[in-house]
């Protein structure tokens, strides 16, 4: 059934995803010198003043890829609640691509720190806090996948 408490927590991972994508992830300002670096999950631009000195998509593409990938399971692992095996699955690899998205997402933030006064630190903004949501809400997602399969298995020995 669609309306389990499990599906909710799936769409819940579906829309943190979404504000990955829509959301700024990552900001950094140096007011003294007009300088400041932004983080999307399609692009990074470094800006001093009004002008664009660098704006890259290269290495941050995979962020927004990796983003709607987990978009794209959880939707469909909503869909498929009467398999509640490839449901455990898919949340297993749901997890596991959250924690590849997360360090993609730490490393570029990395990198991006050493442009521009490496003494001053960024601020994580909505997006990023949205990815670490994410995972929490995966997590009650397949415990409770798995709390129905355990209850499943249960009935059947009882027939």
């Amino acid at each position: 059934m669609i309306q389990r408490i499990q599906s909710i927590f799936l769409a819940l991972v579906a829309v943190c995803m979404v504000m990955v994508v829509a959301l700024p992830i990552w900001d950094k300002t140096d007011a003294q010198n007009m300088q400041n670096m932004h983080l999307t999950a399609f692009s990074i631009t470094h800006t001093q003043g009004n002008k664009i000195v660098e704006a890259s998509s290269n290495s941050t593409i995979y962020i927004g890829i990796l983003a709607v990938i987990v978009l794209a399971m959880s939707v469909f692992s909503i869909f498929s609640f009467k398999k509640r095996i490839l449901q455990m699955k898919l949340g297993m690899a749901n997890s596991m691509t959250m924690l590849v998205l997360m360090a993609v997402n730490v490393l570029t933030i990395y990198k991006a720190e050493k442009i521009f006064n490496e003494t001053q630190k960024g601020d994580f903004t909505f997006g990023f806090w949205a990815i670490i949501a994410g995972i929490l809400l995966n997590m009650a997602a397949n415990f409770f996948i798995r709390k129905d399969e355990k209850l499943v298995q249960s009935s059947n020995r009882m027939r």
